[in-house]
C-alpha cells in the first residue's frame, strides 16, 4: 500500500478533521482522555492518507519560547494500526518541528495507554515526567 503524508496549518476545513474528532471520541470512550477537546483549532496537522481517506493524524503546536513542538493528538485509524503509519507521521513531524526551530517534541498519554507508551519508546521518546491530578471534591450541602 502507498500512503501519502500531508501537512496542514490548522485543523478547520481539512480532510483530517473527521479523524481528529473520531480520535477524541475514541479516547473519551476508552477513558484514556479527559472529557475535553484537546485538539486546538490552530494546531498544525500531519496527516496520513490512503487515497482520499485520512488514516492517521498528529496535531501539534510550536512554542518558539520553549523551542518545543507539543503533540495534542496522535491517532491512527484502528484498521491501519501496526502498519508503520504512526512512524511515518512521526518522521514528518520531526522534519516540520526542526524547520520551525524546535529542539524537543513533547506529548503525553494516559498512564494506562500501554500501546502508545510502547510506540513512543520505539520512536526514541523517553518518559520524562508524571502529571499529577487532584479532583477537588464537591462541598456537601
Amino acid at each position: 500500500m502507498t500512503y501519502e503524508i500531508k501537512h496542514y496549518d490548522g485543523i478547520n476545513y481539512t480532510p483530517a478533521i473527521q479523524l481528529i474528532a473520531e480520535a477524541q471520541a475514541d479516547l473519551l470512550r476508552t477513558g484514556k482522555s479527559e472529557p475535553l477537546l484537546s485538539a486546538l483549532w490552530d494546531n498544525q496537522v500531519v496527516a496520513a492518507f490512503e487515497g482520499d481517506y485520512c488514516i492517521g493524524v498528529i496535531t501539534w503546536n510550536y512554542s518558539a519560547w520553549l523551542k518545543t513542538a507539543s503533540i495534542n493528538i496522535g491517532y491512527v485509524d484502528k484498521n491501519y494500526r501496526r502498519k508503520g503509519i504512526y512512524r511515518m507521521l512521526w518522521d514528518e513531524l520531526v522534519i516540520k518541528a526542526r524547520e520551525k526551530g524546535a529542539v524537543n517534541i513533547t506529548g503525553s498519554t494516559h498512564l494506562d495507554n500501554a500501546a502508545m507508551r510502547a510506540a513512543a519508546k520505539a520512536l526514541g521518546r523517553i518518559e520524562s515526567s508524571v502529571n499529577l491530578l487532584y479532583r477537588i471534591p464537591e462541598v456537601q450541602k
